[in-house]
């Protein structure tokens, strides 16, 4: 089975066995007005092409899918593989991570590339202990500061990949990890497969 991992604004032509399938994905930034809080608009048609490979960024995304009617996703902790039939059209709003009412946990989340950077730290930097804020951050974003530190960290290295930076031991570190078996490590955890697979 081929499984399609999307590269964020592009269109798509897909080799399957057989037959080519042309799969469009397109963002779009948001209004300004909408900004603060959601990072892009998306849409996806084609003929089918290969299921797509949903990996973790972090995000809560409200999801149309046409038949199908709409749902929230996300944020994820684990990749997940999801199948669409051909023809069908699917539409979302992608809101930033850590898009919160609560201005401690936008304020952490801003923190959050910081190298080095411990959740004790960050919790005494922004008065407040630990527990309580990752049970703020529980609340609002659904998994706790460590695990979206891991999960933005995996999007900037994965982007920066992406971008045309074909050296991923380079990319690993810019992106904040040790090395490349780290990022590798991570990729595996939170994505299901090797880097090179999503590039």
């Amino acid at each position: 089975m081929i499984v399609a991992s999307f590269i964020r604004g592009a269109a798509i032509t897909v080799l399957r066995p057989g037959r080519l399938a042309v799969v469009t994905y397109c963002e779009q930034a948001p209004p300004s007005g909408l900004a603060p809080w959601v990072q892009c608009t998306w849409q996806r048609s084609g003929d089918g092409g290969p299921p797509v490979r949903v990996v973790p960024d972090g995000c809560i995304d409200i999801v149309w899918t046409e038949g199908a009617g709409t749902q929230i996703v996300g944020p994820n902790t684990r990749a997940f593989v999801v199948p669409l039939a051909a023809g069908t059209r699917v539409a979302g709003v992608r809101l930033h991570p850590g898009a919160a009412p609560d201005p401690l946990v936008a304020a952490a989340v801003t923190r959050l590339d910081d190298r080095g950077l411990s959740v004790a730290t960050l919790a005494f930097d922004l008065g407040v202990s630990e527990r309580q804020l990752r049970r703020r951050f529980q609340t609002a974003v659904g998994y706790g500061p460590k695990l979206l530190q891991r999960v933005l960290r995996l999007s900037r290295a994965l982007d920066a990949a992406r971008a045309g930076d074909t050296q991923l031991a380079r990319v690993a570190v810019e992106a904040g990890y040790a090395d490349q078996a780290h990022f590798t490590h991570d990729c595996r955890d939170l994505a299901g497969v090797a880097p090179s697979a999503l590039l």
